[in-house]
């Protein structure tokens, strides 16, 4: 093979490695895939929906929605929380763990428990809420405890 076509060749095929990671990646954030946990709730004419993920192998956020007559009127990736030093932290990318637990619904908060590590040797327990109407979500309001002592 000629250098000029083996260099196009090279070019083509990782243009063609990257173009299938790109995929991936859409279908991720389109959420194709399967929630390891749901929550729904009527609220008004809508539909809260909670939706958690594997954090490990699929999307390591947790991601709410209002749906009304079958169309998303507001969705968010619950992605970024604040650290003890009140820096911020996103799940996608500081984390060298995350466990998410005690998921529910009373009235029209959600609340949730992250288990946190971060990668900068830092773990901690968040205990979050969020609120939501017919028609909008807040932001989550977490709470940081301590992780519980070793037995």
């Amino acid at each position: 093979m000629l250098p000029f076509s083996r260099a196009l060749f090279s070019f083509a095929f990782g243009a063609s490695l990257v173009a299938g990671c790109q995929a991936n990646t859409a279908e991720q954030g389109g959420y194709d895939m399967e929630a390891t946990s749901t929550l729904n709730a009527k609220v008004g004419d809508s539909t809260f929906i909670y939706q958690q993920f594997d954090p490990e192998f699929d999307f390591p956020c947790p991601v709410v929605s209002l749906q009304k007559a079958g169309k998303t009127l507001v969705s968010k990736e619950l992605c970024v929380y604040q650290a003890r030093d009140n820096s911020p932290f996103d799940l996608r990318n500081d984390v060298s763990y995350n466990a998410i637990s005690d998921a529910a619904i009373n009235g029209n908060t959600l609340s949730y428990t992250l288990d946190i590590s971060l990668r900068r040797a830092d773990a901690f327990l968040q205990k979050c809420t969020l609120t939501f109407t017919a028609d909008s979500l807040s932001e989550p309001n977490c709470v940081l405890e301590d992780l519980p002592p070793a037995k």
